[in-house]
């Protein structure tokens, strides 16, 4: 859920390994429209999560409300598979582990660390609540919660266990080879049906680093790795997979995972605009951090003074937006150029 970074790192590796003129000028165009295209996709991505979250019973009731509450599983799995896409093709320009790791550090981690210390600052100041010892705070901070068993701060925290696992075996993957990332989807995906039938309930974890993996794949198809026919196959095995094996809304996200991958494919191949969604993606992940640890408690205060929920939902989209705004220019922006920096130094060393 933290692509954007990469988006614009993918622009100026264009320039800097181009070195005719026209083949710059045609390979930055072409890089340019992905990006806007993945920006936009982003924009979508935390939408349907602000809406899947917010809007069920306070904008939308009854069989409307059940039709929009899948949307928020629908951008989780967006993001999954914009960050399969770009984390393989970010490790296929460069493979220095060291360069890698600072990029990731510096891209997720600053925002990610304000947000905790805004949610305990909420909880102790606005809540009167103190709950949590120092080392759940520590294991919190790095992103440990699941090995440690220690509560989320924020249950949206969760997506970012998963998504810091898939950084920390994507480089293996892509080291490995073309083959481990056509193969390694379709291994998850039964690994977990396994564990389905053994026991009843999936994998969370296999269940969503699968459509990481999916996204790798889109990698390989846009360079020319995979073809059309192969990427179909998998993403409708992946859709498939979701119908038989998903905890919750299984149809909404069989329709998702299908749907979000046809959308990546059409993004990739013709580019994609959607007005003021390029905005909403470069504070995507500040947003998705803010929307429920601030939000749901904004909501709940407004409600319990008789403000309307469809009300209380809107100025909360708006405040937390805004807060995402601020998290993007004051933390998320400097955090990427220091990374940045940081690698380029380290690169420097190395030459």
């Amino acid at each position: 859920m933290t692509a954007s970074g990469d988006m614009q790192a993918m622009q100026q590796d264009v320039l800097s390994h181009s070195r005719p003129v026209t083949i710059v000028a045609t390979a930055s165009s072409r890089e340019a429209s992905h990006i806007d295209a993945l920006d936009a996709l982003r924009g979508l991505a935390i939408l349907l999560v602000v809406v899947g979250h917010y809007a069920p019973e306070r904008l939308a009731y009854g069989l409307a409300a059940d039709i929009l509450r899948p949307w928020a599983q629908g951008g989780v799995i967006l993001f999954f598979l914009l960050s399969g896409f770009l984390i393989e093709n970010n490790l296929f320009r460069h493979r220095d582990p060291v360069a890698y790791g600072l990029r990731r550090i510096f891209r997720i981690a600053p925002a990610y660390w304000v947000s905790i210390l805004c949610f305990l600052a909420i909880d102790r100041l606005a809540l009167g609540d103190n709950s949590y010892s120092l080392s759940e705070v520590i294991v919190n901070a790095a992103l440990l919660q699941d090995v440690f068993k220690v509560v989320l701060i924020n249950a949206a925290f969760w997506t970012l266990l998963i998504e810091a696992k898939f950084y920390v075996v994507a480089p293996v993957i892509v080291r490995a080879g073309d083959t481990a990332i056509r193969v390694l989807p379709y291994l998850t995906m039964a690994l977990n049906a396994v564990i389905f039938a053994r026991r009843g309930e999936a994998s969370n974890l296999l269940l969503y680093i699968t459509v990481c993996f999916v996204g790798m794949n889109f990698g390989l198809w846009h360079r020319g790795g995979l073809s059309a026919w192969a990427l179909a196959a998998l993403c409708s095995c992946a859709a498939l997979s979701m119908a038989f094996i998903a905890p919750y809304f299984t149809i909404g996200m069989t329709v998702f995972t299908g749907v979000n991958s046809a959308l990546l494919a059409y993004a990739l191949m013709y580019g994609l605009r959607l007005p003021g969604f390029a905005f909403l993606g470069a504070i995507s992940y500040s947003w998705y951090l803010y929307h429920g640890g601030l939000g749901y408690p904004m909501m709940a205060a407004m409600e319990a003074t008789g403000v309307a929920g469809w009300a209380a939902a809107g100025i909360t989209a708006m405040v937390t937006m805004m807060t995402a705004w601020l998290s993007y220019r004051l933390i998320e922006r400097p955090g990427i150029a220091l990374g940045r920096g940081l690698e380029r130094r380290w690169r420097e060393k190395l030459a």
